[in-house]
């Protein structure tokens, strides 16, 4: 039986034990409703011609662009550092060709310069991205239907066809 084995060892029987605790559940009683402070929302406008909120991912993430903007600021400024560590410490003038700690490193001129290049390069990519990505966020977070634009849309009748505002 396993209440015969003593408490500091596993039972090793495969028979189901005689007692099982039982929590019985607790009866709430219902709280009276405090009012609740009226905090103020955000207001965001609503209307029938309302652009769609800019998403990635099928819209599972609103594309507000802050994590390309911050990972392309740090890329292009670690690039840009980058650069020029790589092309002042492989730089190697011709009469300094024996003696220089640059000259001893000027093969990895052809690899340093250009490797930290491109970081540099797709940093400026992702916060142009990130950045037109946020311009996009705020037009749709600022959309007033009172500024919409109006344009002239095509009307097809019977008749023939007109253009609407």
């Amino acid at each position: 039986m396993p209440s015969d084995a003593p408490p500091d060892e596993v039972p090793t029987s495969d028979a189901p034990p005689d007692e099982v605790p039982v929590e019985e559940p607790k009866t709430e009683e219902p709280k009276a409703e405090e009012p609740k402070a009226e905090t103020p929302e955000t207001v965001v406008p609503e209307g029938p011609e309302r652009p769609p909120e800019p998403t990635l991912g099928n819209g599972k993430f609103k594309a507000k662009g802050t994590g390309l903007m911050i990972s392309g600021g740090v890329l292009l400024g670690a690039g840009l550092v980058g650069v020029i560590t790589s092309y002042f410490l492989t730089r190697c003038p011709e009469e300094q060709i024996e003696n220089s700690f640059a000259c001893k490193n000027r093969q990895h001129n052809t690899f340093a310069v250009p490797a930290t290049g491109a970081a540099a390069l797709l940093g400026a990519v992702l916060l142009i991205v990130g950045l037109t990505y946020r311009a996009r966020y705020k037009r749709w977070e600022n959309w007033d239907p009172t500024r919409a634009k109006t344009a002239f849309r095509p009307n097809f009748t019977a008749n023939g066809v007109s253009f609407k505002f």
